[in-house]
């Protein structure tokens, strides 16, 4: 069976809130860095490839600013450190890793309300939302044919 590409060890990504949410800054996680789990046995092109609970698993962000109109005094987001969305492919047998991450470069997050944003004085009146849905981005080409398993 020949797979697609996939992502290894160290490939950059951004995650955004979706409009009309507007996080400080833009975007909310300009360039994170992918990183795989050291028990992983899957190379390509002498990088770990990324499992499905690689993606699942990176480093959680908090304190992000956000307004979404017409709540514009800034409320803050955070993020748990799951890249959603992720096509996985059938599970390799002779490694027993698990399901690599096949052919995929976005996905979504969910960014939960941490502090609500708020209407302007004197409404006062604060967003009722408790998550925001958002996007997750691949900003580099590390992504490469699978080619070998240690």
């Amino acid at each position: 069976m020949e797979l697609g590409k996939v992502i290894v060890d160290g490939a950059s990504y951004m995650v955004i809130a979706d409009a009309p949410v507007v996080t400080v800054p833009v975007p909310a996680i300009p360039a994170g860095s992918l990183s795989v789990s050291s028990d992983n046995k899957l190379t390509s092109e002498g990088k770990k490839a990324a499992l499905k609970s690689d993606m699942e698993g990176q480093t959680p962000v908090a304190g992000i600013g956000y307004i979404n109109p017409p709540y514009t005094v800034p409320g803050t987001l955070s993020w748990d450190g799951v890249l959603s969305g992720s096509q996985e492919s059938v599970k390799l047998t002779k490694s027993g890793s698990g399901a690599i991450v096949d052919d995929t470069d976005s996905g979504a997050v969910e960014w939960t309300v941490v502090v609500p944003a708020q209407m302007p004085p004197t409404a006062s009146t604060p967003d009722p939302n408790t998550s925001y849905p958002g996007t997750w981005t691949l900003l580099n080409a590390n992504q490469t044919k699978l080619n070998t398993v240690e």
